[in-house]
């Protein structure tokens, strides 16, 4: 059973015989094809009969849908599972090997929940932009922060997405991720959470690699994929012992003020 967020995200999707052209969509994969493939895709999930719930397509049935040449459906299609929100297998259908695809959907609601926090504030904010109407009807939920007893609000806490753009010191506004960056970080985020790392850890990682390793120690921020490939280093490192950095270096206390030196450098 779907839950109310796919459902809603199904009704701005396409129809049979009409491509709608949502701007969110565009604008959450990344190109004008990713979005048409998503949103014919959202259209015909809760239309799938192929066992496994799948929907089984040829090249020239999805290019003849959304109206693209079959090298921008190709692109899309490797693009959607780069971001791990399709899955795609080849069976025999109707009597010919046939593409079948298959949205994740916990994975697709939990990204677009995610790549909420990259839109522009005053585009999400503003009533009469289609994005800020469809996010609103879609994440109004999910986005709401804790309010304390004297009316205050709380920040919401961070998701390995936003700790890991923030140790990697990748900008996730909306006009500065690109869209390789973005599916680096979304499969990182994927692959720590199966490893059982959580935000606060990620942010911790980050103190560690500014004030103990020699990359950190000049500014340069860990690619993505360095966290995780790092993770039993940094857990095993100890003050003076065989880690990064020899005997008489910094303290944690002295990362933390590390931290604090290179944001007033950066800002």
């Amino acid at each position: 059973m779907m839950d109310s967020l796919t459902s809603t995200l199904i009704a701005l999707s396409g129809q049979e015989n009409v491509v709608v052209v949502r701007k969110p969509f565009v604008k959450f994969t990344g190109s004008l094809e990713g979005g048409l493939l998503l949103g014919q895709m959202l259209y015909w999930t809760p239309r799938a009969r192929v066992r496994g719930n799948f929907v089984a397509k040829s090249d020239k049935e999805f290019c003849d849908e959304i109206g693209c040449k079959r090298a921008r459906l190709r692109s899309a299609r490797k693009a959607l599972e780069a971001m791990g929100i399709l899955e795609t297998e080849l069976h025999r259908f109707n009597g010919a090997p046939t593409t079948h695809y298959r949205l994740n959907l916990d994975e697709l609601n939990r990204q677009w929940i995610e790549w909420l926090h990259t839109i522009d504030y005053a585009e999400s904010h503003n009533p009469s932009s289609e994005s800020a109407q469809c996010l609103t009807e879609t994440t109004s939920e999910s986005t709401v922060k804790d309010s304390e007893p004297d009316g205050s609000v709380t920040p919401s806490k961070p998701t390995l997405f936003t700790a890991l753009a923030e140790v990697c010191q990748i900008d996730i506004d909306k006009n500065m991720i690109t869209v390789k960056q973005r599916g680096q970080l979304n499969a990182e985020s994927k692959r720590l959470r199966k490893a059982g790392i959580d935000p606060d850890g990620v942010q911790d990682f980050g103190v560690w690699w500014y004030a103990h390793d020699w990359r950190g120690m000049k500014y340069q921020p860990p690619d993505p994929s360095q966290i995780r490939s790092m993770w039993k280093q940094y857990k095993n490192w100890k003050p003076g012992g065989n880690g990064v950095l020899p005997r008489g270096r910094q303290t944690q206390a002295e990362a933390l003020n590390t931290i604090e030196e290179w944001g007033r450098r950066e800002g």
